[in-house]
């Protein structure tokens, strides 16, 4: 998912996109401020739904928030 900051604002309107077992997008918190989005509840809203976030699909290790604010692209796994 690359869409310029507009990340959040997508995950607001498409609750369907919820349910693909891995997502991976471009996250620049700075890019979803400016669109007026959130990049925490972002996050939030993905963990509530059952993902994971991570770097790379074979990564083993979750990342915290504080820990994807700072990564740049990240991972969405599907918990099984």
């Amino acid at each position: 998912m690359d869409v310029e900051g507009f990340e959040h604002n997508i995950l607001l309107g498409g609750q369907l996109l919820l349910s693909v077992p891995v997502i991976v997008t471009e996250f620049v918190p700075s890019m979803i401020i400016d669109k007026g989005g959130n990049p925490i509840e972002f996050l939030r809203a993905f963990i509530q739904a059952g993902y994971t976030i991570r770097q790379s699909f074979t990564a083993t290790k979750s990342l915290s928030e504080a820990e994807a604010l700072k990564a740049g692209e990240i991972w969405l796994i599907k918990n099984q």
